[in-house]
C-alpha cells in the first residue's frame, strides 16, 4: 500500500507531500495543476530508471517531461509504501548531471540497483508494461485501452493467462492433431483461394498472379483460365486492333488543336512574367513606403522607452546588491546557529565521558580475573561441604544422668536427653559437664584435611569479597557487568565525539561564533522570493531593453539614423513611378482570365495535356503492336477442349473443398462445445462488473483472446464495439480493468490508478460505477484523479484536494 508521496521537484510541481489511505483516494482539482504529474511521479518512481541515456529517444522525452521548467536539471520523487508488515521508502533523482536510488527497508538502507529491483519486483509482481496499460492506464478511449494491451507483449501475455487452457482428448486421439491434419488438407487445396466469394483472394486473376504460397484450386483455376484468356484474345484480337486504331486518330486530332492554342498563348507568357515580377515589385515599394512612414513616428519613442529602461535596470540592480548581501549573511547566521548547536553537543558528550570514567575508577576491582577466582572459590567451598553432607553419622544417647552436650562438623551445639536418637554430618562431639567428652569422625572422609581446606577457601573467599567491597558474589556479577556496560558506553560516546568532530576544528568554530557575534536573521525564505521578484522584474526589463536595443540597432544598420529616413522615402516614391510605366508597356492579360495565375494555370494545363496526349499516342502504337505480336498459334477448337478438361478438373476439386471444409467446421464447433462448457473467469467478471454499471442493460460480454469486444443486452443481439456510445465503451473499459486487476491482485490486493473515468457516464451510471469501485477499494488501494468535486463527493473516501 502507497502511504506518501513526496515530490521534491517533478514537472510543473515542487515540495508537494501527498498522504494516502487505505480504500479509496480521490485526487480532486481544475485541469492543468498537476493531478496528470502526480501519477506521473507515483508510475516514474516504481519503473523509471535513473540510468538514462542521452542517446535514447524515451529517456530524453522522460526528462524533457520530468525536469522542472524552465531551468531545472534534477527531477526527485520518494514514496512510502507498506508490504509484507515492512515499511519501505523509495528515492530516486533524475536528471542530466546527477541521479541515483535509495531504498530504505524499515531502518536499513539499499542503494545496490540489483537488490532495490528485486525487493521492488516483489511487491509490484508483474512488469512495467501490464502497470502502465491496465493499473495505471488513462481513460483517452475505448479503443486505445485494448490496443496497447494488443501491441505490447508483456501485457498481452498477462492477459491471456488468465483465459482457461485446455487439451482435449477422445479415445486415444487428440482433438489438436485432428484439426492439424484436416486444416492441412483444406489450406493444400484453398490455398490463396476465396472461398465465399468462389475466386482468388484479392481477385488476383490469371493477369496478376500469385507465384507461391497457392493451393491445389488456385492452380487449376489458372491453368483453365490461361486457355479461356487466349480463346478470348484470338476471338477479339481484331476487334480491340479496331478499337486502339479509332483512339489513335482520336489522340491525334486532339494534340493538334491544342498545340494550337499552346503556341497562341506562349506569345505572350514572356509579358505576363514580366507584369507579375512588376507587380510584386510595386508591392513590395508601397510597403517599404509605409514601413518607413511607421519608423519615422516610432524612432523616438523607442528611444525614450530603451533610456528609461535602462535607468530602471541600474536602480533594480542596486536594490538587487542589498538583497544579496542580507542573504548571504542570514544564511550565515544559519550556519553559525548550527555550529552553537554542535558545541554545545561536543561538550555535553566530553562531560559525559568524563563522569563514566569516574564511575569506572570505582569499578576497577571487578576485573575478570577477580571474578573468575570468586566462582572457583565458591565452587570449592559447595564442593567440600558436599563431602561433608555425604558422610552421614547416626547415633543414640541411651544412659546418661543429666542432658548432655552434642557438637556438630560445623561447630552447632545443642542438648541431647538420654534416650534420644540423632544424626550429624562427618563428626560430631558429646560432652557432659566436664566429666565425659568423646569425639567421632567419619571413616570414609579425611574430616581435619577437609575442614583445614573449607576454612582457608571460606577465609580467602570472604577475604575477596571484602577486597572487592561487594557483599556477596551475586553483588560482585552485577558489578563486573555494569564495568562491562560504562565502558561499552565511553567507547560509543568516542566513537559519536569523533564522528561529529571528523574534519572539524572546535577551536575554530568558536572563534568564528564569536567573531560573528549576535545577528537577527531576517526570513531568509521572504529574502529568496523577494530576490527572485527583483531578478524576474530585472529579466523583464532587460528584455525590453533588448528588444529596443535590437529595433535601434537594426534600424540604425539599415538607415544609419532617424533624418535619414525622409531621403529614402523620396526615392522610394521615384522608384515607384519607373516601375508603373514599365508596366503601362506591357501586353495585357488575354481575355478569359481574371489573374496572371489563371492564366499560367491554363497554360500548364495545356503543356502538361498535350505532353500526356503524345504519351498516350506513343502507348496506343505500342498496344497496336503487343495486340499484333501477341495472337496464340492455336486454334480456337484445340484452345475450347483444353479449356474444358482443366474446368472440369477444377470442379472436382472445388467439391473436395466443400466436403473438407464441412469436416473442419464440424470439428470446430466439437472442440469450441468443449471449450465453452466452463465460463472463463476473466469474462465472468467483466460480465457482472458491466452488468452492475449499466443495470442489467448488458449482460452478455464476448471477448476472445485477440482482445476483440462484442456485448448483448436482454434481447441478446451482439454489437460489437464500434457500434457503440462513448459512455457504454467507458463503462467497458471499467469493467474490463476491474476484472483483471481483481484476477491479477488475487486475495492480496492490488494499486489501482483510475483517470477521471466515470466522467463520460451518464448520472445513473456514475452512481453504479461509485458503488462498484467503493467495492473494489475495500480489498485494493484505489488513486482516482478527477476535475470535479461532485465525482469525488459520490466516491467518497480520502479527498485530496491540489491547488
Amino acid at each position: 500500500m502507497i502511504k506518501k508521496l513526496i515530490i521534491h521537484q517533478f514537472s510543473g510541481l515542487m515540495n508537494k507531500e501527498i498522504t494516502f489511505e487505505e480504500g479509496l483516494n480521490i485526487i480532486v482539482g481544475p485541469n492543468e495543476v498537476g493531478k496528470s504529474t502526480v501519477v506521473d511521479a507515483i508510475f516514474s518512481v516504481l519503473f523509471r530508471s535513473t540510468d538514462l541515456k542521452k542517446s535514447n529517444s524515451r529517456d530524453k522525452d522522460f526528462l524533457k517531461r520530468a525536469l522542472p521548467y524552465p531551468s531545472g536539471d534534477t527531477a526527485s520523487v520518494e514514496i512510502e509504501f507498506a508490504y509484507d508488515g515492512k515499511k519501505y521508502n523509495l528515492h530516486k533523482i533524475w536528471g542530466s548531471t546527477s541521479s541515483g536510488t535509495i531504498l530504505k527497508e524499515d531502518d536499513q538502507i539499499i542503494t545496490d540497483k540489483i537488490r532495490v529491483s528485486v525487493l521492488l519486483a516483489r511487491y509490484l509482481r508483474y512488469g512495467e508494461g501490464t502497470y502502465a496499460n491496465i493499473i495505471f492506464a488513462k481513460q483517452d478511449e475505448f479503443k486505445h485501452i485494448f490496443e496497447s494491451i494488443k501491441n505490447e507483449h508483456e501485457t498481452n501475455e498477462t492477459i491471456n493467462s488468465i483465459f482457461q487452457k485446455a487439451v482435449f482428448e477422445m479415445d486415444g486421439i487428440s482433438l489438436k492433431k485432428l484439426q492439424d491434419r484436416i486444416n492441412n488438407e483444406f489450406i493444400r487445396l484453398s490455398g490463396k483461394w476465396d472461398i465465399g466469394n468462389n475466386r482468388p483472394e484479392n481477385n488476383r486473376g490469371i493477369n496478376n498472379p500469385y507465384l507461391k504460397g497457392f493451393g491445389e484450386i488456385l492452380e487449376s483455376y489458372y491453368q483453365k483460365e490461361s486457355f479461356l484468356r487466349d480463346i478470348k484474345i484470338l476471338a477479339g484480337s481484331e476487334a480491340e486492333l479496331d478499337k486502339e486504331m479509332t483512339i489513335l486518330n482520336s489522340l491525334r486530332k486532339e494534340l493538334d488543336i491544342s498545340q494550337q492554342k499552346l503556341t497562341m498563348y506562349e506569345t505572350v507568357e514572356e509579358d505576363i512574367i514580366k507584369r507579375d515580377n512588376i507587380t510584386l515589385q510595386i508591392s513590395a515599394l508601397n510597403s517599404i513606403i509605409m514601413e518607413l512612414g511607421e519608423l519615422n513616428r516610432s524612432w523616438p519613442a523607442v528611444e525614450e522607452r530603451y533610456k528609461n529602461k535602462m535607468a530602471e535596470a541600474e536602480q533594480l540592480s542596486r536594490e538587487e546588491t542589498g538583497l544579496v548581501l542580507k542573504l548571504e549573511k542570514s544564511r550565515l547566521a544559519e550556519k553559525i546557529e548550527k555550529d552553537k548547536e554542535l558545541v554545545f553537543r561536543i561538550e555535553e558528550l566530553k562531560t559525559e565521558i568524563s563522569m563514566d570514567e569516574k564511575e569506572i575508577l570505582a569499578l576497577t576491582a571487578y576485573t575478570r580475573e577477580n571474578i573468575s577466582n570468586l566462582r572457583r572459590m565458591k565452587a570449592n567451598i559447595v564442593q567440600l561441604k558436599t563431602i561433608l553432607e555425604s558422610a552421614i553419622l547416626k547415633g543414640k544417647l541411651n544412659l546418661s544422668a543429666e542432658a548432655a552436650e552434642l557438637t556438630d562438623a560445623y561447630g552447632n551445639k545443642r542438648q541431647l536427653a538420654a534416650g534420644e536418637n540423632f544424626e550429624t554430618k562427618a563428626y560430631f562431639r558429646i560432652t557432659l559437664k566436664n566429666q565425659f567428652d568423646m569425639e567421632i569422625q567419619s571413616g570414609n572422609i579425611d574430616y581435619d584435611q577437609t575442614m583445614a581446606e573449607l576454612s582457608r577457601e571460606e577465609s580467602e573467599y570472604h577475604g575477596l569479597l571484602e577486597m572487592m567491597d561487594s557483599e556477596s558474589f551475586e553483588q560482585a556479577l552485577i558489578n563486573e557487568d555494569k564495568l562491562s556496560r560504562v565502558t561499552e558506553k565511553i567507547k560509543l560516546t568516542r566513537g559519536n565525539l569523533e564522528k561529529m568532530m571528523k574534519d572539524k576544528n572546535l577551536q575554530e568554530i568558536k572563534e568564528n561564533i564569536i567573531k560573528f557575534g549576535e545577528f537577527k536573521p531576517e526570513d531568509i525564505g521572504d529574502l529568496e522570493k523577494r530576490l527572485d521578484f527583483f531578478r524576474t522584474r530585472k529579466n523583464e526589463i532587460l528584455t525590453e531593453i533588448g528588444v529596443c536595443s535590437n529595433d535601434l540597432m537594426k534600424w540604425k544598420e539599415k538607415y544609419i539614423s532617424h533624418d535619414k529616413i525622409f531621403d529614402r522615402l523620396i526615392d522610394t516614391k521615384a522608384e515607384l513611378n519607373e516601375l508603373e510605366k514599365k508596366l503601362s508597356t506591357l501586353a495585357a492579360l488575354p481575355v478569359g482570365f481574371e489573374s496572371s495565375d489563371d492564366f499560367r494555370r491554363v497554360l500548364n494545363r495545356l503543356k502538361t495535356v498535350n505532353k500526356e496526349d503524345a504519351i498516350k499516342e506513343i502507348a496506343c502504337e505500342r498496344r497496336i503492336d503487343d495486340l499484333k505480336r501477341n495472337m496464340p498459334d492455336t486454334s480456337i477448337e484445340e484452345l475450347e477442349q483444353l479449356y474444358d478438361a482443366a474446368n472440369k478438373k477444377f470442379e472436382r476439386l472445388i467439391v473436395k473443398l466443400r466436403q473438407v471444409q464441412k469436416i473442419r467446421e464440424t470439428l470446430a464447433r466439437i472442440v469450441e462445445n468443449l471449450k465453452n462448457e466452463t465460463i472463463n473467469p476473466l469474462v465472468k467478471s467483466i460480465q457482472e462488473n458491466l452488468s452492475a454499471i449499466t443495470e442489467n442493460k448488458y449482460v452478455n460480454v464476448l471477448l476472445d483472446e485477440e482482445l476483440n469486444v462484442c456485448i448483448s443486452g436482454n434481447k441478446g443481439k451482439m454489437l460489437p464495439s464500434e457500434f457503440l456510445s462513448s459512455g457504454t465503451l467507458d463503462s467497458i473499459s471499467l469493467a474490463f480493468r476491474l476484472a483483471v486487476i481483481e484476477h491479477l491482485g488475487g486475495e492480496a490486493g492490488m494499486l489501482t490508478v483510475m483517470d477521471d473515468c466515470l466522467v463520460n457516464l451518464d448520472h445513473e451510471r456514475q452512481k453504479n460505477a461509485a458503488l462498484l469501485l467503493r467495492k473494489h477499494s475495500l480489498k485494493n488501494q484505489v488513486i482516482y484523479t478527477t476535475f470535479s468535486p461532485d465525482i469525488g463527493a459520490l466516491l467518497g473516501g480520502k479527498i485530496i484536494s491540489i491547488v
